[in-house]
């Protein structure tokens, strides 16, 4: 479920691309349309709380909307964190933090790495206009390969835990220097708030695994400030 705002979206639509616009229209009203029915049965119920919600950029109410998001399956890649800390790959002396690490690593469910915003990094996916074909690539093409038509791309933009979680691995070298991320990991500590542990440590851990065969740190050290100890009672 997505709630969408119709003026904005239209008006996005027109900046974002200069030819084709008519049929990305088109494309966009059928899939509305697949959407229609849910949307009128949800209408009675929604009153109350989704004509509370308004837009930031126009204030027009919000309405749901059955959208494409992209999701990534993150267990095997945290469990496979926790593997890691329990193998002694990096050190992680704060009970409480291995502790909560471990446990969300192996309660870890599907990430979503899209979302509706204004402003990121752009998810690298573009759907054909005339056969409706995907193409995920790093490298952007105009045309389609399965039937060369035109390839639209998507406005969704990468969710930004995920850029953080990339940039580490990212500013040593990855992927191009393919032994950077394990040389570098013995001479690196991350310092991190508690909530940080699994918020951002755990990401970095289970990518770096996933993608560089290394998790990208030898320490982890947790910082525990006055607010944060007054807050969980210590």
């Amino acid at each position: 479920q997505t709630l969408a705002c119709h003026p904005c979206a239209c008006q996005h639509q027109g900046h974002a691309s200069t030819q084709g616009n008519e049929r990305q229209a088109a494309l966009a009203v059928r899939r509305r349309s697949l959407a229609g029915g849910w949307r009128t049965a949800l209408s009675d119920q929604a009153d109350d709380s989704v004509d509370q919600l308004r837009c930031g950029r126009c204030a027009t109410t919000l309405v749901p909307l059955l959208g494409w998001h992209w999701f990534l399956r993150t267990r095997e890649l945290e469990v496979a964190a926790a593997d890691a800390l329990r193998e002694g790959a990096f050190v992680l002396d704060d009970v409480d933090a291995r502790d909560s690490f471990v446990d969300r690593a192996e309660r870890a469910d599907s990430w979503c790495l899209s979302h509706q915003v204004w402003a990121g990094e752009v998810v690298p996916v573009a759907r054909c206009l005339e056969c409706g074909q995907l193409a995920v690539t790093a490298e952007p093409s105009s045309s389609c390969g399965k039937c060369m038509g035109e390839l639209s791309p998507t406005d969704d933009v990468l969710d930004a835990r995920f850029i953080g979680a990339m940039w580490p691995i990212e500013s040593i070298g990855w992927p191009t220097d393919e032994r950077g991320v394990a040389d570098a990991a013995a001479a690196t500590t991350v310092v991190a708030g508690i909530h940080d542990v699994t918020a951002f440590a755990l990401p970095v851990a289970a990518l770096g695994l996933r993608l560089a065969g290394s998790v990208p740190f030898g320490e982890l050290v947790v910082v525990r400030d006055e607010v944060a100890a007054e807050a969980a009672g210590e």
